[in-house]
């Protein structure tokens, strides 16, 4: 095992058995795996990173097949295997988990979104010009200590070069932001989703998925009642366990094709599992607002809070929620800040009917 490779395995099981971070432990151990994919001790610790009884399958049978001695393996693949039987009511096959190092078993390509390249184009010139200035503001400082050695009664060497110096730092940051994502690529898949970046390929399931937040909104700016110009902004942020690890906006080509078809195939497995959340007494979180047996309540602003018998009637206006409630005031919603939009929306139409 190269050094690499075991120092991401250590991290992995301390935040496993020390830190109970079952998130940040899958993370590392995914990244070791990357460099050591015959570690078979690292696939038993990666079982213990996920819920689906298929997905732990899938690792203990790899790591079996890399050591077929591994008693531990062996252990917990025939109490995951007696735990799922027919007889006990579970699953009768296993799909192996699949690795970061491709997505060949993620089914047929639906479609890929890859980075505007007339954005970057306008961006690189963006570059080019503020390098430009920054260059002019360094001549000009040189030229002014050259026919003004004594100054002129004011800290200008001082100010400007201190103006000058933040320059540089901005125009470094700026091309930093620019260069460093400018060969992303996402690929969606029937069973997943694919992101390269930079040479190296992340592949995820939908079930991996915990949430998504899908905003998008056109404003017109105006001076004086005349329109000038129309701004338009759309953000895809898919999540596992509050971290952000897919970013799709108008950088990239079919960016709303893309996230539209990321929504669909991730809607169907969020509401079920929040329909059995609710089934089982828990109460849902989308954002702000927590919905459960009782009503809808908005953590943030009491007064929007309301019981489903309150409820008269609702309508999806733009990017509004517009709840009439019986003998009370009406409550509106923003969409455009829930995660799991679609899922939500389903949820009330279940509750409401």
């Amino acid at each position: 095992m190269t050094d690499d490779a075991k120092s991401l395995f250590q991290k992995g099981v301390e935040a496993i058995r020390d830190q109970q971070d079952a998130a940040a432990g899958r993370k590392f151990l995914q990244q070791s795996l990357q460099l050591e994919p015959q570690n078979d001790v690292a696939w038993v610790w990666l079982s213990y990173t996920v819920s689906d009884p298929q997905k732990k399958l899938g690792c203990l049978k790899r790591a079996l097949q890399i050591n077929p001695a591994n008693a531990q393996a062996l252990k917990l693949k025939q109490k995951l295997e007696k735990a799922t039987s027919p007889a006990a009511g579970g699953i009768q096959t296993a799909t192996p988990l699949p690795t970061q190092s491709g997505a060949a078993d993620l089914g047929n390509l639906l479609g890929s979104a890859r980075l505007n390249p007339w954005l970057l184009a306008v961006k690189i010139v963006s570059v080019v010009i503020c390098a430009v200035a920054v260059v002019a503001m360094g001549i000009g400082l040189v030229l002014f200590r050259r026919y003004y050695p004594t100054g002129i009664g004011l800290p200008i060497n001082e100010v400007f070069g201190g103006i000058l110096i933040l320059a540089l730092i901005g125009l470094v940051f700026f091309m930093y932001t620019i260069i460093w994502p400018s060969n992303v690529q996402i690929e969606i898949y029937e069973k997943g989703v694919q992101q390269t970046k930079h040479g190296e390929s992340h592949s995820w399931r939908w079930e991996e998925f915990t949430a998504i937040r899908i905003a998008e909104q056109t404003v017109i700016h105006t001076a004086y009642c005349i329109p000038v110009f129309r701004e338009h902004t759309y953000i895809c942020r898919v999540l596992i366990d509050k971290k952000v690890v897919l970013k799709i906006d108008k950088d990239f080509q079919k960016y709303k094709e893309a996230g539209t078809l990321i929504a669909q195939k991730t809607a169907p497995i969020f509401f079920e599992r929040d329909l059995k959340r609710y089934d089982s007494g828990e109460s849902l979180r989308y954002g702000t607002i927590e919905l459960n047996h009782e009503g809808i309540r908005d953590i943030w602003k009491f007064w929007k809070s309301t019981t489903w018998r309150d409820i008269e009637k609702y309508d999806v206006d733009g990017p509004w929620l517009k709840i009439k409630r019986f003998e009370r005031p009406g409550v509106n919603f923003y969409l455009l800040d829930l995660p799991n939009l679609v899922s939500f929306l389903k949820m009330i139409d279940k509750m409401t009917a």
